[in-house]
């Protein structure tokens, strides 16, 4: 038996009824599971076991001790996990602790005994079940699809991790049960638990399910097949879509017919043969695949057969799906509450449970969309999100603003939470003389400017806003003046050149409306330029503008936003922290150019 006391760490929370902040830390939890050991003397359990656990203890079957264990490694997209106990008291007393030996995946219709310690009791429980189905189920605790093992022995809470025997050998590990079923439950079956313990034993820890990077779509309709080129006799799945940062991206093109994988014939449905009249996704000889090994893929391209090589490896993901052993993070500035869109997020719309999924339809569709549709456009790539606004007196009037995604800062794309904490942090250290186009054109003020900045004296930001309003309405003018007269001397000239064009014949009109079409480009490009520079009136550096989705757009003083930081986390009883991203040496550069209190960043 495994006992755990975890705390989620999650410093930044929300409640789903009104979702506010929850300013103070989850209390610890303790919850328990099952386990057995494995060569080595590790312990093999489920890794929502462990998962965020501050201490962990086991204690053997027929014993009365505890003894301390560690997490050795942990996979959370296969829900396993290793721990290691010092103590080799555990392993010798009362007796030798003898490790379970693995099998293979039972057959359909197989009697299995599944052993464990589930809710209700402290002994071991005994339940035998039938092998039912095997297939690609998607696992509960982080949502990857991976192969699973279905048995008619009911899992219950506590059964989490126990060995599921045939022969006195282990075909797998329970790991949960069938939502509103009863007597239906799931075990991890052995080639997912070799393939974690093999990439374990060889990189030391478990890196992620490798993934092509690829959206594929049966071709069971006879005309499509016809239409790509398919001979008789062949079959496939149509490639539809390649993920920008994918293996496979360029590799694998959008229209070719995926034919095999790594020699293994993949038929219309998707799906290639496991064993005698049982058939599965071809997506299951993909996840088996140590990540950076290379795959052998059969394509149809342009009616020619191709063989390329791939390398699988976990997919980056744009919304990641857990953030277990991780804390959230979160930047405030003037009270807006930026955080990084994650599925943890949208889930504390849902009720308590791995097996939970009212979360769907719960939270924010337009954050549930981006979480499950988004697609990663470059490495390090977040989606952030405005969670919330502390109420205060200088965001009034923003206070509705909740659950939308940041899209620019002051005119720049965000790209991630570094991003933009670089941002903010680059424009207030930069909020002096200079505005965000440039400086100004020279005027009466400079001479004025520079004795204030002999003086040490602070130009008042009614002044700069003024001052900068006029040099850019001025500037304004100027260029529509070079337009105008820029349109009368081509007027002008044109009158002489249109006069030979009826002596020239019909190719100088043709080349004339080139020469006009080219000099309009040119305006547009320069129209176009123009629109993209800084709002007028904001004042300059003074203020800052964040764009949000649904056409929402907040501004905000930076100077009072940097002032009113203090008082916002004194008011709502929020802990002020660095995080521990930017304690490293190119955090503390960032930091200390963004400035000592001008925002509170939690991780």
């Amino acid at each position: 038996m495994l006992r755990r006391l975890a705390g989620r760490n999650n410093l930044f929370t929300l409640e789903t009824r009104d979702h506010i902040v929850n300013k103070q830390v989850k209390g610890q939890s303790e919850g328990s599971g099952s386990g057995f050991a494995i060569s080595g003397k590790l312990i093999l359990t489920n890794a929502h076991v462990v998962a965020d656990n501050s201490f962990a203890t086991v204690q053997r079957h027929g014993s009365s001790e505890r003894y301390k264990c560690s997490v050795t490694a942990v996979g959370h997209e296969c829900d396993l996990a290793l721990l290691s106990v010092e103590d080799q008291a555990f392993w010798e007393q009362p007796s030798p602790l003898k490790p379970l030996e693995l099998g293979d995946i039972p057959q359909l219709q197989d009697d299995v005994i599944v052993l464990g310690y589930p809710t209700g009791g402290t002994n071991l429980c005994v339940t035998q079940g039938v092998v039912s189905r095997v297939g690609m189920t998607p696992y509960a605790h982080v949502g990857t699809n991976l192969l699973a093992v279905q048995i008619d022995a009911a899992i219950n809470p506590g059964n989490s991790g126990g060995p599921a025997l045939k022969d006195g050998k282990v075909v797998g590990v329970a790991f949960q049960d069938m939502e509103n079923a009863e007597n239906v439950g799931y075990i991890i079956p052995v080639p997912i638990i070799c393939h974690f313990l093999e990439e374990v034993e060889r990189e030391g820890c478990y890196r992620g399910v490798s993934g092509l990077g690829v959206r594929c779509q049966p071709l069971e309709n006879p005309a499509a097949r016809r239409a790509l080129g398919m001979q008789h006799g062949q079959t496939g799945v149509l490639v539809v879509s390649v993920l920008p940062l994918a293996p496979a991206a360029s590799k694998l093109l959008p229209g070719d017919v995926l034919l095999s994988f790594d020699g293994t014939p993949v038929a219309n449905d998707g799906t290639i043969l496991f064993r005698r009249r049982e058939r599965i996704s071809f997506d299951h000889l993909v996840t088996l695949k140590v990540p950076g090994d290379p795959a052998r893929v059969t394509v149809l391209r342009g009616g020619e057969v191709m063989k390329v090589v791939v390398h699988p490896r976990p997919l980056p993901s744009l919304v990641p799906r857990h953030l277990y052993e991780q804390r959230p993070s979160y930047y405030i500035f003037g009270g807006l509450v930026f955080t990084p869109l994650t599925q943890p997020y949208l889930r504390e719309w849902g009720e308590e449970g791995e097996g939970d999924s009212s979360w769907e339809t719960k939270c924010p569709q337009n954050l549930y969309h981006l979480a499950m549709n988004a697609e990663a456009q470059e490495e390090g790539e977040q989606v952030i999100i405005l969670s919330q606004v502390l109420a205060d007196d200088d965001n009034f009037g923003y206070g509705r603003l909740e659950n939308l995604q940041l899209l620019e800062v002051d005119g720049v794309r965000v790209k991630s939470m570094r991003h933009l904490v670089q941002l903010l942090g680059d424009s207030i250290c930069s909020r002096g003389g200079a505005t965000a186009s440039g400086q100004s054109q020279g005027s009466a003020d400079d001479s004025w400017q520079a004795a204030m900045a002999q003086s040490g004296q602070q130009q008042p930001w009614w002044r700069q806003a003024r001052r900068q309003h006029g040099g850019e309405h001025q500037q304004q003018c100027l260029e529509e003046e070079e337009l105008r007269r820029g349109r009368q001397e081509t007027q002008q000239a044109e009158q002489p050149e249109q006069q030979q064009q009826q002596q020239q014949g019909p190719e100088q009109p043709q080349r004339r409306r080139q020469q006009q079409q080219q000099e309009r480009g040119k305006q547009q490009q320069a129209q176009g330029q123009q629109q993209q520079q800084p709002w007028p009136g904001l004042g300059g550096q003074r203020f800052v503008r964040f764009v949000l989705e649904r056409n929402q757009v907040i501004i905000l003083d930076r100077l009072e936003a940097e002032q009113a930081l203090s008082r916002i986390l004194h008011t709502h009883r929020i802990p002020a922290r660095c995080s521990e991203e930017l304690s490293s040496e190119a955090g503390r550069t960032e930091a200390a150019a963004a400035g000592r209190d001008a925002a509170a960043l939690a991780a």
